[in-house]
């Protein structure tokens, strides 16, 4: 089987989770997979779009598009898996999580004329089900193996949390600064590792910068005593897949969370971490586990054998398989 694979941009951190770590065991199967950027140009999208006959199936990721493009691409495309991990047809939390009717269109359009879809969780499936049954939930998941490796104890008083994401979601640890501000009078020695591409500023909080790559974000996160995955409430984040806290897992931290969406059934409140709704719940956890480093090892270890458990490739590669299987031979 011939597999092309449709991103807006082939840096996307969801790209690499939803389909590039899956490519090494298709191969094995015997199916090759192809990863292609969407050129900005109509022109240029169109000479891809011509060239999709090739391929028994095209996974398109995330990108919605206007009616000439659309059709061009389903026109072309024999067999066409539509995979979101977010609610694509939303604006952000940035813009208030509010609808788009420019969105939903392309949305509905896009999800009633594919083969099949795959969403990232429970809530993005119940947008989907109504407009096409052909529908099936795989979640985002990492290799464990990538972040297996000795823990770096942090002998020192204190503690020492990490936050790990892009630039695009800095804005809801930002919201979260000033909670962590009122805690440095508590835990003199408290520090905020952040792997990103951009870091936040004038903070009172200890901040240490790790600019973002795939070959630090494992020892990175293994140094830290904590991860943190801070969100809002609202429809934009209910759709979000918890890579965070997934990581985190994998890394053997427990998890101080905001308990929306997907967050809540990743995490066990109490076992692998700390649902926290306010900021002073935010200080209590963090506090309890720098009293207690016994107490936060054991929760680490709970969480990675979750995350192998029910969020790893090994777990879901075998639904994909059969996912992909299915559609190309309907």
């Amino acid at each position: 089987m011939k597999i092309a694979c449709l991103a807006a941009s082939l840096d996307h951190v969801s790209l690499r989770y939803r389909t590039g770590q899956y490519i090494p065991r298709l191969e094995q199967e015997g199916i090759a997979v192809e990863i292609m950027e969407i050129p900005s140009g109509f022109a240029e999208r169109v000479r891809l779009f011509g060239r999709l006959g090739r391929y028994d199936l095209v996974l398109l990721h995330r990108r919605l598009f206007n009616l000439p493009n659309f059709f061009l691409l389903r026109r072309a495309a024999r067999k066409l898996v539509f995979d979101l991990d977010d609610a694509v047809f939303l604006k952000d939390s940035r813009q208030g999580a509010r609808p788009s009717r420019t969105l939903k269109t392309r949305f509905r359009r896009t999800v009633r004329a594919a083969d099949r879809v795959v969403a990232g969780n429970a809530y993005l499936l119940s947008k989907v089900l109504p407009l096409n049954r052909h529908a099936n939930t795989l979640p985002t998941v990492v290799d464990p193996l990538r972040y297996e490796g000795p823990r770096k104890p942090n002998e020192r008083e204190g503690l020492k949390a990490v936050w790990i994401g892009s630039g695009a979601t800095l804005f809801y640890l930002e919201a979260l600064l000033p909670h962590l501000e009122k805690l440095v009078d508590r835990l003199p020695r408290f520090t905020l590792t952040v792997i990103s591409d951009r870091f936040p500023e004038e903070t009172g909080v200890p901040i240490i910068p790790i600019p973002w790559s795939e070959k630090v974000e494992a020892d990175a996160l293994r140094s830290a005593d904590v991860g943190l995955m801070p969100l809002f409430d609202d429809a934009w984040t209910r759709g979000k897949c918890g890579l965070k806290l997934i990581q985190y897992g994998a890394a053997a931290l427990p998890s101080v969370y905001s308990p929306v969406g997907q967050n809540r059934s990743i995490a066990v409140h109490g076992e692998t971490g700390f649902g926290a709704l306010l900021g002073e719940d935010w200080r209590r956890a963090l506090i309890s586990l720098a009293a207690d480093r016994d107490r936060g090892i054991r929760m680490g270890l709970a969480a990675r054998e979750k995350i192998v458990k029910d969020y790893s490739v090994a777990a879901h590669f075998p639904d994909l398989l059969k996912i992909l299987g299915e559609t190309a031979a309907s």
